[in-house]
């Protein structure tokens, strides 16, 4: 009877040990992905989103949360966990802490974390919710883009005042910074830099300046009318750097500060034509576009 018993164990164990030969839900559910791997400013690091599946009689969804390791993979530690998840990662400057994103807090917001693990700290008190983040090469400042909602919408709600005209009062995705660090009143106030509808921005290397990509408002035909500006931190004064009648996305500074590079459409812009990716002098007054060669880096969309 042990001998029977012994025999069924140790080919129940076998079959539970043999990897799946179809691809079925149940199998899909173990499966974690990894994603918006981000290097360590030495080099030394990467912090990454792990997502899993969380199916039950309540969820059905992928929680993600951020893990950081060696470059070569060892010294794994997951630093966020809980039943919010987090997305997003980046370094600060200085390697110190890792800034994700995470609606923890019932909105969508910039949080960080030490790269030892510990309490995550909440950097943005936003009451809208932020799309994108980006932390100053001087690691002084979050800038970050959201839409915040008007004050009196909750009111409204329990009133019954809520409703909207479709494609009337654009919820803009406006540019905000807020200060890395507290102040000596222990709180990071936030400052309205751009009411326009940003779709993508970069830091100056000097941390002065950012330059953006906006449109006349969020619908999704709008992207034909991107322009690239830039904007001084401290002033908030706003310069007009490519505003054609093609579209000019995705603006980035060279390492010096120099030149930004940016994704130029053909003019008038089509879903089918070819982008162009354009340097553009910042030195010397008027900057000046120049195209580079369709050989190599040009982008056909």
């Amino acid at each position: 009877m042990k001998a029977a018993s012994l025999l069924f164990f140790v080919a129940l164990t076998a079959t539970v040990a043999q990897p799946p030969t179809t691809w079925t839900p149940e199998h899909s559910l173990q499966v974690q992905t990894v994603a918006t791997v981000i290097p360590s400013p030495d080099g030394k690091r990467v912090a990454y989103a792990q997502s899993k599946p969380k199916v039950d009689a309540e969820h059905s969804e992928q929680i993600s949360q951020i893990f950081i390791a060696r470059a070569d993979g060892s010294r794994r530690l997951q630093l966020t966990r809980g039943e919010k998840g987090a997305s997003s990662p980046a370094f600060a400057p200085d390697g110190r802490y890792v800034y994700f994103t995470s609606d923890r807090s019932g909105k969508m917001n910039v949080f960080r974390i030490l790269i030892e693990g510990g309490e995550a700290e909440m950097v943005t008190d936003f009451k809208g919710s932020v799309n994108a983040f980006k932390v100053s090469p001087d690691g002084k400042w979050v800038a970050f883009t959201g839409y915040e909602p008007p004050p009196d919408l909750e009111t409204a709600k329990k009133e019954k005042r809520d409703f909207r005209t479709i494609d009337a009062n654009l919820e803009n995705h406006a540019l905000h910074i807020v200060p890395a660090e507290d102040d000596l009143n222990g709180k990071r106030v936030k400052k309205k830099l751009l009411d326009y509808h940003v779709a993508h921005f970069d830091w100056s290397p000097d941390s002065r300046y950012i330059a953006f990509e906006h449109w006349p408002g969020p619908l999704a035909d709008n992207w034909t009318k991107a322009d690239i500006s830039e904007v001084e931190v401290e002033t908030g004064k706003v310069k007009a750097l490519a505003a054609t009648g093609a579209s000019e996305t995705s603006p980035h500074y060279s390492p010096d500060g120099r030149y930004i590079a940016f994704s130029r459409s053909s003019d008038p812009p089509r879903w089918t034509s070819g982008t162009r990716v354009m340097l553009l002098a910042r030195t010397g007054g008027t900057p000046r576009a120049t195209g580079i060669s369709n050989h190599g880096i040009s982008i056909t969309s």
